[in-house]
């Protein structure tokens, strides 16, 4: 199994999203929901990497945590790809079970089946709290959106960190980890999501953020020391000008003159 985690974030609303997922049920002939597509993701380098995607679909191009409207996650079962769909109906979680082969065939499994956990149903607001970090509105700005996270982070669903496929990762000044939803910086870094899979596989992607504001308002912060001048005794202060006009004679009965000052003539 991976340690990774796709998210592929969408929205209702955005017509990109609307062309690459259609209806968000797989075998529907959009790309995402094709074989070929979520099999090279799932395993980008052929060694079976079985990395999980999800795909979470929001009501508003808002992105809030609350507007969520469907949840998919794909996983790869033998020959083919597995979708397990959830959905709320009636305020209850409800799950659709589908499959495609290599051959683009679907087949459902299972059609609006009540969510149970410990054989009681489960809200839709529950299931979301369970199961997908409150903070992932901290990513959702442009769509689609990928965005690969480690699974344990994601499982433990505080204060997660992914890399997206466009745009930085910043640590805000409070130590939140979020995409900067700024229109520059996706025009500034932008890969493909294929490739920020492979680098997570082989170990050469950094899970960091790009630019942290929190280490930056910590330096701010420090406060300079009071620094204290000795005050210099009144009969050693007098000492040291008797010195300075000695060396003072000194210098101008064999210069001529004394620069006293940098304006001096």
């Amino acid at each position: 199994m991976s340690d990774f985690v796709l998210v592929i974030l969408t929205s209702e609303g955005c017509g990109h999203c609307s062309q690459f997922r259609g209806n968000g049920i797989i075998g529907n002939g959009r790309q995402m929901h094709q074989y070929s597509f979520l099999e090279s993701h799932i395993d980008p380098l052929k060694k079976n990497s079985n990395i999980n995607i999800i795909n979470i679909h929001f009501g508003s191009m808002s992105g809030n945590h609350n507007q969520i409207q469907v949840v998919s996650k794909f996983t790869k079962k033998g020959n083919y790809i597995l979708q397990e769909r959830y959905f709320p109906e009636n305020g209850k979680t409800h799950v659709n079970v589908l499959t495609v082969d290599s051959k683009e065939k679907s087949k459902v499994l299972e059609k609006s089946k009540k969510v149970l956990i410990d054989n009681k149903d489960i809200s839709w607001l529950e299931f979301l709290t369970k199961k997908i970090p409150v903070n992932i509105d901290k990513y959702s700005f442009f769509y689609p959106c990928f965005v690969i996270f480690k699974k344990d982070n994601w499982k433990e669903g505080k204060n997660i960190l992914g890399i997206p496929n466009a745009g930085f990762v910043i640590r805000d000044r409070q130590g939140n980890y979020g995409l900067e939803k700024n229109g520059q910086s996706l025009q500034q870094r932008n890969i493909l999501p294929q490739r920020l899979l492979i680098e997570a596989v082989k170990g050469e992607l950094k899970f960091e953020p790009m630019k942290d504001l929190y280490v930056e308002n910590k330096v701010a912060d420090i406060q300079p020391k009071e620094i204290k001048i000795e005050e210099i005794p009144e009969k050693e202060e007098k000492k040291v000008e008797k010195e300075v006009k000695k060396v003072e004679n000194k210098v101008e009965k064999e210069a001529g003159f004394v620069i006293k000052g940098y304006h001096d003539e």
